[in-house]
């Protein structure tokens, strides 16, 4: 079993059974890819508070057949939960939701991985939240750079303002394409 060490950001996570979680981590080194935390939902577990989502952490894994298991995790920073307003959270939910579904599994992204940690330790308004999408969107060779420039300047879809409701709408319908 091979082990590995890597730093990531938590995308999301799923509970599997009274114990455990199988967490979508977006990695330097390693991309995007998801490993098992065991006993993770115990009071007592020392990796609990390290892998919430939005989190930034060191994990070391170990390789399994089908999915790896996290065996340590060290956050160095997470998202205020007191400080942060509905609104700002749903964005970074949403930012969160475009890097899962728009970066492939297991390859190397260090540019994005840069930009996502840039965007989770900085401001989280509409217009860093529009612009941090529409890379991701632009890196991923998902739109042109003329699109975007059409979307900001209301010609596409005679939308007069880009707002993020208009993006997140934008963003549903490329899923829906793909």
């Amino acid at each position: 079993m091979a082990v590995y060490r890597d730093e990531v950001a938590i995308l999301k996570s799923r509970d599997i059974n009274e114990y455990d979680k199988i967490v979508t981590l977006f990695g330097r080194w390693h991309g995007k890819f998801s490993a098992i935390a065991k006993g993770v939902r115990r009071l007592s577990s020392r990796k609990r508070g390290h892998l919430e989502t939005f989190n930034l952490c060191r994990v070391s894994c170990a390789q399994g057949k089908s999915l790896d298991l996290i065996l340590e995790a060290q956050s160095y920073f997470s998202i205020d939960t007191k400080d942060t307003k509905y609104d700002e959270y749903e964005r970074v939910g949403f930012a969160g939701f475009v890097v899962d579904k728009f970066v492939p599994d297991n390859v190397q992204e260090g540019k994005i991985f840069d930009m996502w940690t840039d965007f989770i330790q900085g401001q989280h308004g509409k217009t860093e939240t529009i612009d941090f999408i529409l890379n991701i969107l632009l890196l991923q060779g998902f739109v042109s750079e003329e699109n975007i420039e059409k979307l900001r300047l209301g010609q596409v879809n005679q939308v007069n303002q880009l707002t993020f409701e208009k993006i997140k709408l934008f963003v549903q319908k490329i899923i829906h394409e793909i």
